[in-house]
């Protein structure tokens, strides 16, 4: 039995193999070797031994199943949301006003604790608004979003004019499957999926 280690994985073991996540495919690899060779899925920690297999997967059904794939189209939609109802555009800019008069440039926060409550808002508007709060730039967390959004927003951060637009970070909280100890394979993991979006006030 191989068990399922991801790159960064502190629990892989002198002699432990990987196998490639594509069902059809055999090929095995030790955690240093798969660290040097293996390809991820972009959108969570699924390792392949090639962009091949990696896109076979994909588009055989790994992309529904992909939780993160998932909760990234989500923030989309969040942002969509966020954009076209009235009463949340209302909430949005009024927070953000206050907080930039309070404590100068940041970004709206909308935080939902799962997939399904950020579906709720989009089917509902206003009313399944997840937790909200104003951010001050100095104050985001490279660790929460990744460097790239992290990047991305510090920019936004720093050129937007608050007195017309205002900063959204959207972020989703989806539980995946990370590799364990031996006694217990399989963990469970909360990570953060997020967007950013900048939106008239």
């Amino acid at each position: 039995q191989y068990r399922r280690i991801s790159l960064d994985s502190v629990d892989a073991k002198q002699g432990d193999m990987m196998r490639c996540r594509f069902p059809k495919c055999d090929v095995l690899a030790t955690p240093a070797d798969a660290k040097k060779n293996f390809k991820s899925c972009h959108n969570c920690t699924h390792l392949y031994c090639s962009r091949d297999c990696r896109r076979n997967h994909w588009e055989r059904g790994h992309r529904r199943a992909c939780l993160h794939s998932r909760a990234s189209v989500l923030c989309r939609q969040v942002i969509s949301t966020c954009k076209d109802d009235v009463d949340t555009v209302r909430h949005l800019s009024l927070l953000a006003r206050r907080g930039y008069i309070s404590q100068g440039r940041g970004v709206v926060r909308l935080l939902f604790r799962s997939p399904e409550n950020a579906d709720i808002f989009i089917k509902q508007g206003f009313q399944g608004l997840g937790e909200v709060s104003f951010v001050r730039w100095p104050e985001l967390m490279p660790q929460e979003m990744g460097p790239e959004l992290y990047s991305e927003l510090l920019r936004l951060s720093i050129e937007y004019k608050p007195e017309s637009k205002m900063l959204i970070y959207v972020a989703i909280c989806v539980v995946s499957e990370t590799p364990g100890s031996s006694t217990a394979p399989v963990k469970w993991e909360r990570q953060l999926v997020s967007r950013c979006a900048k939106l008239k006030l």
